[in-house]
């Protein structure tokens, strides 16, 4: 991610506590071969008042009950690693802790189970909890509103009439016990989302090795590495690295495609910026006869800083200019010929606008 979400989004999390809770009492009734207690006393205290008349819950909880009273002995120990092993998300994202999934579960006794986590999950939108988590998140994001898993698209206002996708980090289908819970909802754009898809983020190692996740919840603020290979060929290519210790680009990418993505629109826009760059320097700065490329190039990567640090736009515009700079400083001959050749060309042309800021397609 290249920023966190707000983790007091989270607080009103109230709907998996209260499934973790229900899941625990079906558990102990099967063990102690003792009868499930009426609805809604099998909800804790401080929620039955805003679940009794949830019938649809309730039958529920019937079914996964039946289901649990008539599997096997090793289908009931792994359905009980599943439920208490979902104890943290934090340290199952950061590979701290472990548990099964649905996967190695027979039909039976899934199914009930992801019934019951999806009976949860359905009420965060009538119950309002679903509103007011998004647009918490929404307005504590930067101005842009950009995408934090690609940094790229922008997310829907909460007022908007297609309400934004929110995805399950861990798939419900494989992990139902997070179904609610509101640490476990993600929201990211269309494309993010189809990447995504029902991939187990926990294995997207090699041959489904365990990975890990960082934490959306858990504050972050990523700066991306750019480098280009082939630059003045026909079709360069890009690589782009992380400035962030600990974060695995390798499993982002497996998740989001990212790199693919970036460089893609990195060979879409740089001519772009490169045009653009051109206009505000010559038409802001006036002669730049007799000025080091040095000194030019790092000023206008200031004025990129300053508006990125403004807006949250242009992760990938900004790296690209901190790279140029970089080639500059070291004082690469051929790319300071090139940006040259750029700069004079639009002194050249005569008077224009200086279009420091790019378009809303330039992230």
């Amino acid at each position: 991610m290249l920023y966190a979400y707000p983790l007091s989004a989270t607080t009103n999390n109230w709907l998996h506590v209260a499934l973790v809770a229900v899941l625990g009492e079906v558990q102990r009734a099967v063990d102690e071969d003792r009868d499930l207690p009426n609805w809604p006393e099998i909800v804790p205290p401080g929620y039955r008042s805003r679940l009794e008349g949830r019938t649809s819950l309730r039958d529920a909880v019937l079914r996964y009950h039946r289901a649990l009273a008539t599997a096997s002995e090793p289908e009931r120990e792994l359905v009980h690693r599943i439920v208490h092993g979902h104890d943290a998300l934090r340290s199952l994202l950061g590979g701290e802790s472990d548990c099964p999934t649905l996967a190695g579960c027979d039909d039976a006794l899934a199914e009930p189970l992801k019934q019951l986590g999806f009976a949860f999950y359905k009420l965060l939108q009538p119950l309002e909890i679903r509103r007011c988590f998004y647009t918490e998140i929404y307005n504590a994001l930067p101005r842009a509103k950009l995408c934090p898993f690609c940094g790229t698209m922008e997310l829907k206002s909460p007022k908007a009439r297609v309400s934004q996708v929110l995805d399950h980090f861990l798939p419900r289908a494989l992990y139902p016990v997070f179904s609610a819970s509101l640490e476990n909802l993600v929201p990211m754009c269309g494309d993010c989302n189809r990447e995504k898809l029902d991939k187990d983020i926990l294995r997207v190692g090699p041959g489904g090795a365990r990975s890990s996740v960082h934490f959306p919840y858990d504050p972050i603020a990523v700066r991306l590495d750019l480098g280009g290979v082939g630059f003045f060929a026909a079709h360069p290519t890009w690589t782009v690295g992380l400035r962030q210790p600990g974060l695995d680009l390798e499993t982002w990418n497996a998740i989001f495609d990212v790199c693919r993505r970036w460089n893609e629109l990195l060979s879409q826009r740089y001519k772009e910026w490169l045009g653009n760059m051109a206009v505000t320097i010559v038409h802001t700065r006036g002669s730049v006869e007799g000025v080091p490329l040095a000194d030019i190039l790092y000023d206008y990567l200031e004025l990129v800083r300053k508006e990125h640090e403004s807006n949250g736009r242009d992760h990938l515009r900004l790296a690209f200019f901190e790279w140029l700079d970089v080639l500059v400083a070291r004082g690469d001959e051929r790319m300071g010929e090139f940006l040259w050749g750029i700069i004079r060309e639009e002194s050249e042309r005569g008077p224009r606008t200086a279009q420091l800021h790019c378009s809303s397609r330039g992230r």
